[in-house]
């Protein structure tokens, strides 16, 4: 039987040993490829990546296995796709933009300006209009089509610092980039427009010190991460909903707008975080906590059936990441805590003797309105029986 967690009940010590042999996590379906991974993008049914070595790789069956369908120039290493359709534009090192038209089986290169320029996001309307962002002696650099990316043009910009990462809000038809200038220090920016061609800047909060990725809800609002677990909520007019930079000392590298109606954020050390927003403030949990030596995460992309893949410089996690499950005693009280739940799903709580046979603890199915929940459990256990638990989503 499981109760809330306000109705405490009282344990013998056959419990306590019963938590010596608990799971911490839910184990999750993973997918390693043999190699490392710079981006990673999902255009309909089909898995698109970027490998370390400027790979351009493409998989038909979620990743079991890719091709290469285009491998770079040595000085010209594409840093990052964006797909609209069958559609799917890979900007590079150089300035140069590749394009494909059947979701990356085969690769041109676009029509684009010669500069001195390392191109790091790109971004489309949907509607035929892409701007792929960067920079180029030291200052940040754009570059526009609305041919549906096979011709491109310079956007005045005349920002010092660096573009790291655009996105476009369909509902608002609001574009919004970010990056860094070194003022004193190096200080995160970001810009908006409406057109793509003229561009205000957005004040950030005063600890900002980059803007690593962006991403818009579709809905009017963009997630924003950076370093030092700088984390935000932006309006499309460019005011600042609700920010964070105290929870997390982790640089945050990656982000994405998930299904399940929250932002998904990977950072150094394989670190995995979900916030939203909650009013004017914002709900943070982990959905896999950081590991000391571990790859951060370079970028995130969620499919149709709300599969994320997760890519790094050692290839890629599949899944949806799952909740942590910690089991305390206190007082007498055994209380079980998830965290890195995702919003709107629907979990249930297992138990098992043997790490075999896992079975539903009655009663203990729900559906995630927070990041976090706790039970108190209540069970009889033999002294010497360990219980292993962890949740499921159903």
């Amino acid at each position: 039987m499981i109760r809330p967690a306000k109705d405490f009940l009282r344990f013998a010590l056959a419990v306590f040993a019963a938590l010596l042999g608990f799971m911490p996590f839910a184990v999750g379906e993973v997918s390693f490829l043999n190699r490392g991974l710079v981006d990673v993008e999902v255009a309909g049914d089909v898995l698109l990546a970027i490998s370390t070595d400027g790979e351009l790789l493409r998989s038909t069956n979620d990743g079991s296995s890719f091709s290469v369908s285009f491998t770079s120039d040595p000085f010209e290493k594409p840093q990052a796709l964006a797909a609209s359709g069958q559609v799917v534009i890979a900007v590079c090192e150089g300035g140069v933009v590749l394009r494909s038209g059947d979701a990356g089986v085969t690769w041109g290169e676009a029509s684009f300006p010669l500069s001195f320029a390392t191109l790091t996001s790109a971004a489309t309307n949907g509607a035929g209009t892409w701007i792929a962002a960067g920079q180029s002696t030291g200052k940040g650099y754009l570059l526009r089509s609305t041919d549906n990316g096979v011709n491109w043009s310079s956007v005045a910009f005349s920002q010092e610092g660096s573009i790291e990462t655009i996105d476009y809000d369909t509902t608002a038809t609001t574009w919004m980039l970010g990056g860094w200038k070194l003022s004193g220090g190096r200080t995160g920016i970001a810009f908006r427009s409406t057109n793509g061609t003229s561009w205000s800047e957005v004040t950030l909060p005063a600890e900002t010190t980059s803007v690593s990725a962006i991403t818009a809800n579709g809905a009017g609002q963009f997630g924003m991460v950076g370093a030092n677990g700088f984390l935000a909520v932006l309006a499309t007019d460019g005011s600042v909903i609700a920010s964070d930079s105290q929870t997390f000392s982790e640089t945050l590298t990656a982000i994405d707008f998930s299904s399940a109606g929250d932002w998904i954020a990977g950072g150094m050390e394989n670190l995995l975080i979900r916030f939203a927003l909650a009013g004017e403030e914002l709900t943070t949990s982990v959905a896999q906590a950081s590991l000391p030596g571990a790859p951060e995460v370079a970028a995130i992309s969620e499919d149709a059936s709300g599969r994320l893949f997760v890519a790094s410089e050692v290839g890629f996690e599949a899944s949806v990441p799952d909740p942590k499950v910690r089991i305390d005693l206190t007082d007498g009280e055994l209380v079980i805590t998830a965290t890195g739940l995702g919003l709107g799903r629907e979990y249930s709580l297992l138990k098992s003797t043997d790490l075999l046979a896992f079975e539903e603890v009655p009663d203990s199915s729900f559906v995630a309105t927070s990041g976090t929940t706790r039970w108190i459990v209540s069970q009889e256990l033999a002294e010497t029986t360990p219980v292993f638990w962890k949740l499921a989503e159903n």
